[in-house]
């Protein structure tokens, strides 16, 4: 809903000053992966809707339902995710949510992609994504995201 989404943003504009700060802390649990993979999908739904944007989740059978990971930062991650990807996707598009198990020596690890037909970056672009606030600006994303 439009509460919970606003609740995240907040939340990660909090989290941002715990960093800055040096305070942030990464809370491991156990906590079923299917359901918040679910959950996120199901807080940014409306806004695909919205967009004309059909959203699609596929979660391997083989993918553990339960995991040990931080689950509020895994959200907040794929929230954002998400909500880069239906804004920066053309109406009648469609974005994924892809969970597959993958296996290194003796761990088990999940990889979740977003999987959007989006503007995409320039690869000149790249170095500018991971910059504090940075923001990558052509005329297709100001199209997309006035």
């Amino acid at each position: 809903s439009s509460a919970e989404l606003l609740q995240t943003y907040v939340g990660d504009l909090l989290d941002y000053c715990q960093i800055r700060n040096q305070k942030a802390s990464i809370m491991f649990q156990n906590f079923n992966l299917p359901e918040i993979i679910q959950k996120c999908a199901k807080i940014v739904e409306p806004k695909a809707r919205d967009r004309g944007v059909t959203l699609r989740v596929k979660i391997d059978d083989d993918v553990p339902t339960t995991v040990n990971s931080d689950p509020k930062r895994l959200q907040q991650i794929m929230i954002n995710l998400l909500s880069n990807a239906i804004k920066f996707s053309s109406r009648d598009s469609t974005v994924a949510v892809i969970a597959l198990p993958y296996n290194e020596e003796d761990k088990s690890l999940v990889t979740i992609s977003v999987i959007d037909k989006g503007i995409g970056i320039e690869e000149g672009n790249l170095q500018r994504l991971f910059t504090e606030f940075g923001r990558i600006r052509n005329k297709q994303s100001d199209n997309l995201n006035p």
